[in-house]
């Protein structure tokens, strides 16, 4: 199933490390979006939760049900790329003093020289 989703925000973001024995190489750079579905396109999940553009949401009255996603884009190493991207779930998480809804996230890894180009 495909679903036409838009980026909502990017981030990029790269992580540096000091000179040590035990890691010489270079931190690579990732790239970050949040992602939201276009229109009328939606992914109903099992919890009740549903992958929806907030303005059309509400339409159909689901802005109580909504899940959040996003996309890191790594570069991929020695592995397949399939092997390494993943999909995860988080549940909702709250506290006395926090609140984080709960969210898709997709960990893509692509050839190298592709990462570079974006």
């Amino acid at each position: 199933m495909w679903i036409r989703t838009r980026p909502a925000s990017a981030t990029i973001s790269v992580e540096a490390r000091t000179a040590h024995t035990d890691r010489p190489e270079r931190a690579p750079e990732v790239v970050s979006f949040k992602l939201l579905p276009t229109e009328r396109d939606h992914l109903d999940l099992d919890t009740g939760e549903v992958f929806q553009d907030y303005g059309y949401a509400r339409t159909q009255k689901n802005e109580g049900k909504l899940i959040a996603a996003s996309i890191t884009i790594r570069p991929s190493n020695d592995k397949s790329d399939g092997e390494q991207s993943a999909m995860f779930y988080m549940s909702e998480v709250t506290g006395d003093f926090y609140s984080y809804p709960s969210s898709i996230i997709f960990d893509v890894f692509i050839e190298p020289v592709w990462h570079q180009r974006l």
